[in-house]
């Protein structure tokens, strides 16, 4: 009995202890026993309360200690010392109202260590319009227009124009306008008309003319720039206007040469003998009259003519319009007025050449006469003179 132990002796071995001179009776040793194991269980017990304190109250202990905090808004930095854990309390603490689009980094829900920074960064909308693209509204956290144009991935060339400088400030409602400018050249020709040059010439008699070189039109290239805004037109220049190829002026003759004096020739009237009787001759045969309406031209044409009027002449050119005989004027129609010259007829006109009368007008009136020509140049060349016209049968 006495080598053999209890339970609580096994458990607890420090509870059965011989005093040398005394020795315990069995209920004082079971009392002793379990004043014993009432001690050892108060131990582990203590220690799971102190873990289980630090779990729920130990972090917070850790973060309640004083943190330096720089907060950044609008450009502007502040530093303030906190008990705050979270960067939401930070917020709240510094009173800053965040509006609808405001970010906030770091998260609000993040921890702060001492040193953290926090950033609220002010959210705009803004309307951006690309060249003919439609408006978009974005929402930006950029502070200059450069910086936006950048974000929104928007190519701006040196060319293009746009409403607001890039260094300028973000606003919230404003609208930043892209306008896209293009630049295009263009080639185009234009006719150069001939000019008429005169020349004299002594193989021609005074008054005749001949053509020895036909007029040919020249061309002028013009290069033009034109620019475009937004695809439409806005303006152009010319860059160039060269004539590349000369016109060929027109070359009429005109005669110097005096004609030779027409000599009328008369018969001697017949000789009578007054002491002698009259002889009674046969009767002469006289010789035809040469024609009264046989003319010799200027140009040394013999034509036979109705009419020889002394008169004036003027030039026209194209109108677009056909004339008073429903024909498209050309070189040779001759304007005239048909109370003196009747419209069809056949003419001469001094300096001009032939033509036919086939148009009238209203300056047209009496021994007037209004030539052709196919050149603006060519009716300035001519201008006002006198002629002869000659009404051919």
């Amino acid at each position: 009995m006495d080598k053999m132990l209890d339970v609580e002796q096994m458990i607890y071995p420090s509870a059965v202890v011989e005093h040398p001179r005394r020795r315990r009776s069995k209920g004082q040793v079971r009392r002793a026993a379990r004043a014993a194991r009432a001690a050892g269980l108060a131990v582990p017990i203590i220690l799971f309360a102190g873990l289980l304190v630090f779990a729920l109250f130990g972090h917070s202990a850790v973060q309640s200690k004083v943190k330096k905090v720089t907060v950044k808004r609008d450009g502007v930095s502040a530093q303030i010392e906190t008990f705050d854990s979270t960067v939401a309390d930070v917020i709240g603490e510094t009173g800053v109202v965040l509006a609808e689009h405001d970010r906030v980094i770091p998260d609000e829900k993040t921890l702060l260590g001492d040193d953290a920074t926090v950033v609220v960064e002010r959210g705009r909308e803004v309307t951006v319009v690309d060249g003919i693209k439609e408006p978009e509204k974005v929402i930006t956290y950029e502070g200059t227009v450069g910086d936006l144009l950048e974000e929104q991935q928007i190519d701006v060339r040196n060319t293009d124009e746009v409403s607001a400088p890039q260094e300028s400030e973000v606003v919230q409602g404003m609208t930043v306008q892209i306008d896209r400018i293009t630049k295009e050249q263009k080639t185009r020709t234009q006719e150069v008309p001939f000019e008429t040059e005169y020349r004299e010439s002594s193989d021609l008699y005074i008054g005749e003319e001949k053509v020895t070189q036909e007029g040919v039109n020249g061309v002028r290239t013009i290069v033009e720039e034109i620019v475009f805004k937004n695809g439409e037109e806005t303006g152009r220049s010319v860059i160039s206007d060269t004539v590349t190829t000369a016109p060929v002026n027109r070359v009429i003759t005109k005669g110097t040469k005096e004609k030779p004096a027409t000599v009328a020739q008369t018969q001697p009237a017949p000789v009578q003998t007054p002491a002698q009787e009259p002889v009674q001759e046969p009767a002469a045969q006289e010789e035809p009259a040469p024609d009264a309406n046989t003319v010799t031209l200027p140009n040394g044409d013999v034509v036979h003519c109705s009419n020889v009027i002394s008169g004036t002449s003027t030039a026209y050119t194209h109108t677009g319009s056909r004339t008073a005989t429903g024909v498209w004027p050309s070189v040779g129609t001759i304007s005239v007025d048909p109370k003196v010259i009747p419209l069809g007829s056949r003419l001469y006109v001094s300096g001009y050449g032939y033509g036919i009368a086939q148009d009238t007008g209203g300056a047209i009136k009496g021994n007037i006469v209004d030539v052709f020509f196919d050149t603006e140049q060519e009716c300035i060349n001519w201008g006002r003179r006198n002629v002869t016209i000659y009404v051919l049968d």
